[in-house]
């Protein structure tokens, strides 16, 4: 009995979808003219392994964080394959909600189901368990809100319908909230 419990099932390998990977590399490419790499942002998969060192030894070092996160982004120096992209993004945002759900970093690591669909059903489930509560923070509740909607402009948003109904109930609960009135951000892409 104790072999059987330690047994892990069989995760299929991710697949690019190539309409969707071009999709997401056209949007963000728009994106990084428009705002550009900020400075300290890798420009290879070495400097980016490199940061990823660096996090691995201080994991709360957000300006190493923000900075994998820009790179990860598709900017064109990003010569990473889907699937090792993916997962990256996935980790990262994985990290995020289950250490610090109210950070704004959040927002940089979008993880869609269309992208993603293994890494959103797995942010889906932790951010459906930290947002129950009734008395939760307001920039938790913004997040969430943010993950089930994504604003419009966003390079990451999937085609298809998003999860709004639960992202409106999220908003709603955050905008109770005297210190989260900048929920509604999530409505006119402010975010």
């Amino acid at each position: 009995i104790a072999v059987a419990c330690q047994q892990k099932a069989k995760v299929e390998p991710l697949r690019e979808d190539p309409e969707v990977a071009a999709r997401v590399k056209k949007e963000t490419a728009v994106m990084a003219r428009m705002t550009g790499p900020r400075p300290g942002t890798p420009t290879s998969l070495d400097e980016a392994a490199a940061l990823e060192r660096e996090l691995t030894r201080n994991p709360e070092d957000w300006a190493t964080r923000e900075k994998l996160l820009d790179f990860y982004r598709w900017t064109g120096k990003n010569t990473q394959s889907w699937n090792d992209n993916v997962a990256a993004r996935r980790r990262h945002a994985l990290w995020l909600v289950e250490h610090h759900p109210e950070n704004f970093l959040v927002m940089r690591a979008p993880v869609t189901k269309e992208t993603d669909p293994e890494g959103y059903a797995q942010l889906r489930k932790r951010w459906l368990a930290l947002t129950a509560p009734a008395n939760v923070d307001g920039r938790v509740l913004r997040n969430a809100a943010w993950f089930f909607a994504l604003p419009e402009r966003h390079p990451s948003r999937p085609t298809g319908p998003q999860e709004i109904i639960v992202a409106e109930g999220l908003l709603h609960r955050a905008l109770a909230q005297p210190e989260s009135r900048r929920a509604d951000d999530l409505y006119t892409g402010r975010v």
